[in-house]
């Protein structure tokens, strides 16, 4: 009974922790739109982020499950995945080191981590100029080899 009571609280948590997410972006982002999934406890948010530098358009997408540090993807221009352009493999962004960030209930997307999206497609687009990431950098696993 306890641990059915337990499971319940957690599932509550989760539920609530989705919704503020979603709210708070979509209050402080309205190019932002997104959607909760109660059952596999996902927030999804899509949109359009113009770039200041150049005026281009980046489609992202960005994938939250309670608790843990968001996803984000530029699904527009196509950008192939590298760890030059601080990229994953997956072709989820790096914004952040993990060491920086102590994700927890208490974090909020719409102001650790959207803000980061339009300083990464910054540095991109100074990447695609110079041929250098000015942006911050720490080191990454060995697994996430240069491309």
């Amino acid at each position: 009974m306890r641990n059915k009571m337990v499971q319940n609280q957690r599932v509550l948590e989760k539920r609530r922790d989705l919704v503020r997410q979603k709210r708070s972006i979509e209050e402080n982002y309205e190019y932002l739109k997104c959607r909760v999934n109660m059952t596999k406890f996902e927030l999804t948010c899509k949109g359009q982020i113009c770039s200041d530098f150049t005026g281009k358009l980046f489609q992202i997408e960005l994938r939250y499950s309670p608790f843990q540090i968001p996803r984000v993807f530029v699904r527009k221009p196509n950008i192939p995945p590298s760890i030059k352009i601080h990229m994953y493999s997956e072709g989820n962004l790096c914004l952040y080191h993990p060491d920086e960030i102590n994700w927890n209930k208490k974090s909020m997307i719409y102001d650790l981590t959207i803000p980061r999206i339009a300083e990464w497609i910054m540095y991109y687009e100074l990447w695609q100029l110079t041929g250098e990431w000015e942006g911050p950098e720490y080191p990454h696993p060995i697994n996430e080899k240069k491309k």
